[in-house]
């Protein structure tokens, strides 16, 4: 159950159900792979893929996911026009077919009921308005901004200063919910622009090298994290930052040669069972993090660190 699962200590480098979000938009364009590069049961596979990526995003409900998802696919089937009508249908297929499976798998919190992707969970509809809609992150960006303004617009706040600043801007969250805005008042103009710089010189060197398919879906994994950044500020938590470094390396992947083809499969098989075997230890030191979050007041906080392996 999406509810009463603990995705604090459950889940290694998640907070709360919303930040499963960073995964499934990450690697949304990578579900395209066997259509893309024609596998065998290529529209069946991607069929599959997609239709477990829709069930999972109906599941756990965030809009802001899901709007994501639905701009990316409609970007996925622009730049990839060969492929268009098969993009279109299988995603509109998988959508149906998600929805179906995740309708089956219902949940007692309102915050988690599919109508809420489409905005149909709104009982008093007079009193809508855009703040309500963005449940109040309209308000929080303003109210942000007006203060970087006010206290340095030049510098901003300083790295993760929207926390620390004193006196504090809002005790009840801890980031902005909108990377832009997040750099911009930690960071201020100056920095803001330094890393826009950045970012155009980085999309500079991907149009110098087109790169293979992998490489391009893995630049609209990392568009797609910065879409999906504009709700959710993901470039704040430590699950995003690890995809997004995953995503950038493999947007710049261009091997100098071919290895043979018994290699690759052992190099890959043999990553992988590197990465499954560290999932474990990562989520004992999760466990431990969370629980030294506050002052040692108990034997179970000793205890976590003493069996951290």
């Amino acid at each position: 159950d999406a509810f009463h699962h603990n995705w604090v200590n459950g889940t290694p480098m998640f907070n709360n159900i919303r930040h499963l979000g960073y995964l499934q938009i990450g690697i949304l364009p990578l579900l395209f792979l066997p259509l893309l590069i024609n596998k065998p049961q290529k529209h069946l596979a991607t069929l599959l893929l997609l239709t477990v990526f829709w069930a999972s995003i109906i599941w756990s409900c965030s809009r802001g996911t899901f709007l994501t998802a639905v701009i990316l696919t409609a970007v996925l089937a622009a730049f990839f026009y060969q492929k268009r009508s098969l993009i279109i249908s299988l995603s509109i297929l998988a959508f149906i077919l998600g929805w179906l499976i995740a309708l089956q798998l219902p949940s007692e919190s309102p915050s988690l009921n599919p109508l809420r992707l489409l905005f149909l969970n709104f009982n008093d509809t007079q009193s809508l308005d855009a703040n309500h809609l963005s449940n109040g992150r309209i308000a929080i960006w303003k109210f942000t901004l007006m203060n970087m303004w006010q206290h340095n617009a030049l510098l901003g706040f300083g790295a993760d200063g929207f926390r620390y600043v004193t006196p504090q801007l809002n005790p009840n969250i801890v980031q902005p919910h909108n990377s832009p805005i997040q750099f911009l008042s930690e960071f201020g103009l100056i920095g803001f622009s330094t890393l826009l710089g950045a970012v155009f010189f980085i999309l500079k060197l991907w149009n110098e090298n087109p790169g293979t398919t992998v490489n391009k879906l893995a630049r609209f994994g990392l568009l797609a994290m910065g879409i999906g950044s504009l709700l959710d500020g993901h470039f704040h938590h430590t699950f995003s930052l690890l995809l997004i470094a995953c995503l950038t390396a493999l947007s710049f992947a261009k091997p100098s040669h071919r290895p043979q083809d018994s290699n690759n499969k052992f190099s890959a098989f043999l990553l992988l069972a590197l990465s499954a075997a560290c999932i474990w230890p990562m989520q004992k030191h999760w466990q431990t993090y969370i629980a030294q979050q506050s002052p040692l007041i108990n034997e179970f906080q000793l205890k976590e660190v003493e069996s951290f392996p």
